[in-house]
């Protein structure tokens, strides 16, 4: 990676005489102590990212970067970790003038390459005392080990060379402490889930993160489940510093850089993870590598990527209203800038910037009549107890209260086009259990429909019917309780059943609240929901007359 040379601008007068900084042989010891020992915070993670990146640009000085690298993770076995790259592989003078000395580098001219700073293929030292580097190159393996001898300022001796028919490449082989085993394992799952391409990995078996996009641009993309900014860059992720960006809420090119991160630096991001890929170079980093300088290049470059991910979102969510085959859908997505939940919020700062349908300006709700408001029905998910985890397991009636609904693309639309009573539940849960919101519609006449539909820009491919959705049985509660002396909920006769009716003469004083309730076998089909009034309840209560 090419450094960033910082402009000197230096003024002499009336310098008598100079002397040069430099280091003496006896402050050797210290300063490289300093670089072994200090340098790093996490030194088992440093010996992974360094060597792997090293192992990386070896590849792209090759000709081949999309070829995996192998690493062999240490086992009980085999106590150490081998990184091996199949590029050009060093050659004795290589390691004599370069990979012995701090400082040296090779990789300062290029932008392709992720090394600059000459101290990462040292960086074992910062976890032992020694490590061994074989070299294979043009048929010949070549062995040398690195160690810390008694003067604290360490050498590479070369232990012997040999035939090979093995790939040109280098290997690192880092010896690990039995205690540290499952700490590489884990770390080194972290470390590669930002690489491009992914390590060969020997010695255990890693499943990356499945992650969900929820929007993604060019270079750019938002994850569910994760609450942090990070730039990318050379197959590192590096945690964005809000507080260090220096936002100035006056300045209109920051309002939406301040937003993303939130006030306070909280918001969106706390339930939404961000990644910007940036190029080799966009970014100063520290000497560690372990996070981001904030120079005024380093802010400058990340406030530019925020404001392209910014015209690219304002661009997305604009085309897509336009181009929207009903003014529901376009309601839907000016919906989405004022939830909270959805990355479209961050463009809520400015109203004048809120796209239109059809040069039309909509609000993001539904109207009602006051009808509409009473027969209308809205759920959301409720939980309960399945084995031991608090999960979703149906859905719970939420009133409404006034006479529009906000929609985004959390809600669902249903028509009960037959009036169903029972069982409705059943039907929607599959978009219960995403969390979703869904408002069953009931209409007393095809006219009412027709107005409705018209009114609100609905089109027939914006709701579900109901008929149309399958039921399906809702999952069983198992929580378990104290007063069952030690038995689940489900192993009790009467919390197996789903379906009760209230006894003629409710006790207000019951032994249990439950008592006032009987079992009873009934089908939820039309011809009963004439006769039975049904009630979705989460607990027995004590109902008195």
């Amino acid at each position: 990676m090419i450094v960033a040379q910082p402009k000197i601008n230096i003024v002499q007068s009336g310098i008598k005489g100079a002397v040069s900084f430099g280091i003496k042989n006896e402050g050797l010891a210290h300063i490289f102590n300093v670089l072994r020992n200090q340098l790093y915070s996490d030194k088992i993670l440093a010996v992974l990212r360094e060597y792997s990146c090293n192992a990386v640009d070896a590849h792209t000085e090759a000709g081949h970067p999309e070829k995996p690298i192998r690493v062999s993770l240490p086992t009980s076995l085999s106590p150490s970790l081998k990184i091996r790259d199949f590029g050009l592989g060093l050659t004795d003078q290589d390691i004599q003038e370069i990979y012995a000395f701090y400082g040296e580098s090779t990789k300062r001219n290029s932008n392709s390459l992720i090394g600059q700073l000459g101290l990462g293929s040292k960086s074992a030292f910062a976890y032992g005392d020694n490590f061994v580097i074989n070299s294979y190159s043009n048929g010949t393996l070549s062995t040398y080990n690195a160690f810390i001898d008694e003067s604290q300022v360490g050498q590479i001796a070369k232990l012997a060379s040999k035939p090979t028919s093995e790939p040109n490449g280098v290997e690192i082989v880092i010896p690990v402490r039995s205690g540290d085993i499952s700490e590489f394992e884990r770390k080194a799952k972290s470390l590669f889930n930002y690489f491009k391409v992914k390590p060969t990995i020997v010695g255990a078996k890693l499943d990356f993160e499945q992650r969900e996009i929820v929007l993604s641009g060019n270079g750019w993309r938002f994850i569910k489940g994760r609450g942090e900014a990070t730039a990318v860059m050379g197959n590192i992720g590096y945690r964005i510093d809000a507080h260090a960006l220096k936002f100035n809420t006056d300045d209109p090119n920051d309002k939406f850089a301040h937003k993303l991160t939130g006030h306070h630096y909280y918001g969106l991001l706390n339930a939404m993870h961000l990644e910007l890929d940036l190029n080799i170079g966009d970014v100063d980093i520290a000497a560690s590598r372990e996070s981001l300088q904030y120079t005024d290049r380093t802010i400058k470059n990340i406030k530019n990527t925020f404001e392209k991910v910014r015209v690219e979102m304002l661009q997305h969510v604009t085309d897509t209203c336009n181009n929207s085959d009903s003014e529901y859908k376009a309601r839907v997505i000016i919906g989405d800038l004022r939830s909270q939940s959805s990355p479209y919020s961050l463009l809520n700062y400015d109203k004048n910037a809120l796209p239109k349908y059809k040069g039309k300006s909509i609000n993001p709700s539904i109207s009602l009549s006051t009808q509409q408001q009473e027969n209308f029905k809205r759920y959301e998910a409720r939980k309960g107890w399945i084995g031991a985890q608090n999960m979703i397991k149906g859905g719970k009636l939420k009133e409404i209260y006034n006479q529009h609904i906000d929609v985004n693309s959390n809600v669902v639309l249903v028509h009960n086009s037959k009036g169903r009573v029972g069982g409705v539940v059943n039907r929607i849960f599959p978009f219960l259990r995403e969390e979703k919101e869904v408002v069953i519609l009931n209409f007393k006449s095809q006219h009412e429909k027709d107005t409705f539909l018209k009114t609100n820009g609905i089109a027939d491919t914006d709701f579900h019917n109901l008929e149309s959705l399958p039921s399906v049985a809702l999952p069983t509660s198992r929580k378990f309780v104290g007063s069952t002396g030690g038995k689940s909920v489900a192993q009790i006769a009467k919390h197996a059943e789903s379906v009760f009716q209230l006894i003629d003469k409710p006790q207000s004083y019951a032994r249990a609240k439950s008592d006032n309730w009987t079992a009873v076998s009934v089908v939820n089909d039309d011809q009963n929901a004439q006769e039975y009034a049904w009630v979705g309840i989460q607990v027995f209560a004590s109902i008195q007359e």
